[in-house]
């Protein structure tokens, strides 16, 4: 993640004063730990705005200031890429960044390796036998950058984010997910529906609700062997 990072703030330090600061001053793994670290404590303590946390006054004792300085934790949040391979051809003399391959969807292409580890993960947990019953149902992702992907439902507790389609069992063990590709431009619902089960064994049950169920999905499920219940 760090030699991704540094190698895409390369790539752009000709066009933005924060990849040339990257460039000036690369990101270590010890910065890279600590960003991460920060981050981390987001989520827990379900903080979603990174200039809360380095209030003086923000509550929990968290005090984001004595890890990382502010200035220091942005450049390296737009510097941060993982989609970038390590490094490369020295024979000339100089440094070539060459790309991985490009996920799917082109707006997620900076952590579109980090996405599909993580459900290379969820797909092979050996030691975890997931129920027969499951559930498929979306979930906002809170984010309030610039993206393709945003949408915006405002009776929602998640207002503003990215959609996620998520298929999990009844002890919140995510089994697969999907990143939807913005306003008009998803997939078909039984397309989704379809991806998501298309890896599990015979003889569950997905329960879902009646945007994600039709004819059509509960039969293309039954010539797997899976049930469905809307």
């Amino acid at each position: 993640l760090t030699t991704s990072s540094n190698a895409y703030a390369e790539s752009k330090s000709k066009e933005y004063s924060w990849a040339e600061m990257v460039s000036s001053k690369k990101i270590s793994k010890e910065e890279m730990l600590e960003y991460l670290g920060i981050r981390l404590a987001q989520c827990i303590i379900r903080c979603s705005e990174h200039r809360d946390i380095y209030c003086e006054s923000f509550p929990h004792n968290f005090q984001a200031f004595k890890v990382m300085a502010k200035s220091r934790f942005e450049i390296i949040n737009s510097a941060l890429h993982c989609g970038y391979k390590d490094v490369l051809e020295q024979s000339s003399g100089h440094t070539t960044i060459s790309t991985t391959v490009q996920h799917p969807l082109e707006a997620v292409n900076k952590v579109g390796t980090f996405l599909k580890t993580f459900r290379d993960v969820c797909h092979q947990c050996p030691k975890y036998e997931i129920s027969r019953e499951l559930t498929l149902d979306e979930m906002m992702v809170r984010f309030q950058g610039r993206s393709a992907l945003v949408y915006h439902r405002q009776p929602k507790p998640t207002s503003v984010g990215i959609k996620v389609i998520s298929l999990t069992d009844p002890n919140g063990f995510l089994i697969d997910f999907l990143v939807l590709e913005g306003p008009g431009k998803s997939k078909p619902i039984h397309e989704c529906v379809m991806q998501l089960t298309s890896q599990l064994p015979k003889g569950h049950v997905v329960y879902m609700d009646n945007y994600y169920g039709s004819i059509k999905t509960a039969l293309s499920l039954l010539e797997n062997d899976v049930m469905c219940c809307c």
